[in-house]
């Protein structure tokens, strides 16, 4: 776990969370070409805490109203650590699919 306090597994598209918050209008730019889906997650709840995770997060929640993907990227803004492929499945009512 990075300093930023969290493992995710990275996306394969570079720019999704700059897509994101231009279709809902948000005037924020996402700076770092490393982003991860927030489906699975391995947190440092103390590294959190100690970085007042909460508070931080809230403020983009309050004046933006962003999801928990954008506003977890938006925190760590590259600087998470990584989850291996296998942490990255999408079960399906006819597959299972694990995303490279």
């Amino acid at each position: 776990i990075r300093s930023a306090g969290l493992c995710g597994r990275s996306s394969k598209s570079k720019d999704l969370i700059n897509q994101w918050l231009k279709k809902d209008r948000i005037d924020l730019r996402y700076s770092s070409d490393r982003q991860f889906n927030a489906g699975v997650l391995l947190l440092s709840l103390d590294l959190l805490r100690r970085n007042d995770f909460v508070g931080t997060v809230m403020e983009w929640v309050d004046e933006w109203g962003v999801n928990d993907q954008i506003a977890f990227n938006l925190y760590c803004n590259g600087t998470y650590g990584e989850l291996p492929t296998a942490y990255n499945v999408f079960v399906g009512p006819s597959h299972t699919h694990t995303y490279t």
